[in-house]
C-alpha cells in the first residue's frame, strides 16, 4: 500500500505508482484535490474505485498493463481527462461510459481484446489520437465528423482492407496499419494531403508495388501521392523510386500524357503500355531496360521516347540514337514480319538477336547479316516457318549446336 503521508500532500498534481504490484488503488489517491497526472502502469489492480471521481482535475490517467476487466461509471465525471491509457487489460470492449468522457483528447487501448469499435466513438469530437493496435478488429465506424483526429494506430489487427473512414479523416498525420492483411490501398488515398507518417508492411499489395512498400510508409506515401496527382495533370513522375517494374497502378492511368520511370531499376517495359492510348512522353533514362516492345508503336500519341540509346539491344543501339521515329519503324518491321514473312535486320549494328524476334512466327526469311552477333538465342526455334537464315558478316563463335 501507499504510506499515509500522501494524503497531506494535498498540493500534489502529478503522481505514480508504476510497477508497485498494487493490487488496488488505495483511496487516500482520490483524496488529492489538485492531481492532474496519475500513472499506475504494471500493477496488479483489477478494478479502478468509484471514488475515482473525486479527482476533478485529473488530466492524464494512465493503468497500462493491469488486470482491470471493467471501469466505474463514475469515469464521466472525470470531466477535465484528456489523457488515457489502458493498454494491456482485458477489457474486451470499449465501455459506453467511456463515450461521455466528451473531453478526451487521446485514448489508447493497445492489447485489449477489442472486436469491434463501437459506433458511439465519434461523439468523442475532440479526440486526437486513437491507438486501438493489437487486437482483433476487422473494421471502424465512420469516423468523418472527428475532424481533430490526428492520429491512428490500427497495427496487429484483422483488417482485410483499409476502412474507408480513414481516408475520409481529412487531417490525419499518423496512420500504422501494419501487421494487418491490408493488400491495396484506395485511390482516393491520396486526399491525405496532410499524412506524415504511415506504416504499413505486407508482400501482397497489388496497389503499391513491393519494392516500394519495403522503403516504408514514407515511400510508399509518396507513391501514393504522386500517383494521386496524376489522375487531374495527366503527368505522373515516378523516377527514382526504386522500380524493377512499371507498376499495375501506371497502367490503369488511361489519360496519362506523360511518363518519367528514369532512374529506376526498371528492366523491361510491358506491352500493356500500349493502353496508355494518349501518353506523349516516355522517359527511361537511367534505367536496365535494354528491350523495347513490338506493341510500343501502337501509342500514335507518343512524340517524345527517352532512352539509354547506347545501352539498347532491341532496337539496336544504332538505330535508337536515330530517335523515335527509326526505333517505331525498326519495331513495325518486326511486328509486320509475320505479315510479309521477310525480316531484314541487316547492317543494323545489333550485338545479340532480341528475343522479341520469336513473337514473329510466321517469318520465313531472316537476314541478321553485317552486325556485331555472337551467338544465337534458342528462341529462334520458335520460328518454325524460318525457311532461310543469314548469318554471314557477324563474329559468331562456334554455335552450331544453336543453330542446329
Amino acid at each position: 500500500d501507499l504510506p499515509d503521508r500522501i494524503e497531506g500532500m494535498t498540493a500534489l498534481k502529478s503522481l505514480s505508482v508504476a510497477n508497485n504490484k498494487l493490487m488496488r488503488l488505495p483511496t487516500v489517491v482520490c483524496g488529492l484535490p489538485y492531481l492532474q497526472a496519475l500513472v499506475l502502469d504494471d500493477n496488479m489492480i483489477k478494478e479502478l474505485p468509484e471514488v475515482l471521481n473525486r479527482l476533478v482535475h485529473l488530466m492524464n490517467l494512465s493503468a497500462a498493463h493491469n488486470t482491470i476487466n471493467r471501469l466505474p461509471a463514475v469515469l464521466t465525471g472525470l470531466r477535465q481527462l484528456r489523457k488515457l491509457c489502458l493498454d494491456g487489460n482485458p477489457l474486451g470492449e470499449i465501455p459506453a461510459s467511456l463515450l461521455q468522457v466528451s473531453g478526451l483528447e487521446v485514448l489508447s487501448m493497445r492489447d485489449c481484446g477489442l472486436a469491434v469499435v463501437p459506433d458511439g466513438l465519434t461523439v468523442l469530437r475532440s479526440l486526437r489520437e486513437l491507438q486501438v493496435a493489437d487486437n482483433a478488429l476487422e473494421g471502424l465506424p465512420e469516423m468523418e465528423a472527428m475532424e481533430e483526429l490526428k492520429i491512428v494506430r490500427l497495427s496487429n489487427n484483422k483488417l482485410q482492407q483499409l476502412p474507408p473512414t480513414v481516408v475520409r479523416l481529412l487531417g490525419l498525420e499518423e496512420l500504422s496499419i501494419a501487421g494487418n492483411a491490408v493488400q491495396k490501398l484506395p485511390a482516393d488515398f491520396s486526399r491525405l494531403t496532410k499524412l506524415q507518417l504511415l506504416q504499413v508492411d505486407g508482400e501482397n499489395f497489388d496497389s503499391v508495388p513491393q519494392e516500394v512498400v519495403v522503403q516504408g510508409g514514407g515511400c510508399v506515401l509518396e507513391f501514393v501521392k504522386r500517383v494521386g496527382v496524376a489522375h487531374s495533370t495527366q503527368r505522373l513522375d515516378l523516377s527514382n523510386m526504386g522500380l524493377r517494374s512499371v507498376p499495375h497502378a501506371v497502367i490503369h492511368l488511361t489519360a496519362l500524357q506523360h511518363l518519367n520511370l528514369s532512374d529506376n531499376p526498371l528492366t523491361t517495359v510491358p506491352s500493356s503500355m500500349v493502353r496508355l492510348a494518349n501518353l506523349k512522353s516516355l522517359i527511361l533514362e537511367r534505367t536496365k531496360v535494354r528491350s523495347l516492345p513490338v506493341e510500343l508503336p501502337g501509342l500514335y500519341e507518343l512524340k517524345e521516347l527517352r532512352v539509354d540509346a547506347s545501352e539498347m539491344l532491341f532496337p539496336p543501339a544504332s538505330v535508337c540514337a536515330e530517335g523515335l521515329q527509326a526505333t517505331f519503324q525498326y519495331l513495325r518491321k518486326i511486328s509486320g514480319a509475320n505479315v510479309v514473312g521477310t525480316l531484314d535486320l541487316s547492317g543494323t549494328g545489333m550485338r545479340e538477336v532480341p528475343v522479341d524476334i520469336s513473337h514473329a512466327g510466321g517469318i520465313a526469311k531472316l537476314d541478321l547479316s553485317n552486325n556485331q552477333i555472337t551467338r544465337l538465342p534458342p528462341e529462334l526455334s520458335l520460328l518454325s516457318s524460318l525457311q532461310s537464315l543469314e548469318l554471314e558478316g557477324n563474329p559468331l563463335r562456334p554455335h552450331l549446336q544453336d543453330i542446329a
